[in-house]
């Protein structure tokens, strides 16, 4: 029988994933912003804007092979 409980347990690892991953281009900024300087904090933020676009783009691949591992 699926549970609540089993179903949490399952699922947790894969909540983790997504809050770091959502976090990785603040964590990136707030560091350039703090000891870089404005072309650094630029281009970190447009690398972070790129790296979630495709991240995000090809998150079906990454949500269909977790189940198969």
């Amino acid at each position: 029988m699926l549970t609540r409980t089993r179903v949490l347990g399952l699922a947790w690892p894969i909540v983790l994933a997504q809050m770091a991953t959502a976090f990785t281009g603040v964590v990136d900024t707030a560091v350039m912003g703090s000891v870089g300087t404005r072309d650094d904090l630029g281009a970190v933020a447009v690398a972070s804007v790129t790296f979630s676009f495709v991240y995000w783009g090809f998150g079906f691949l990454r949500m269909a092979t977790t189940g198969l591992t």
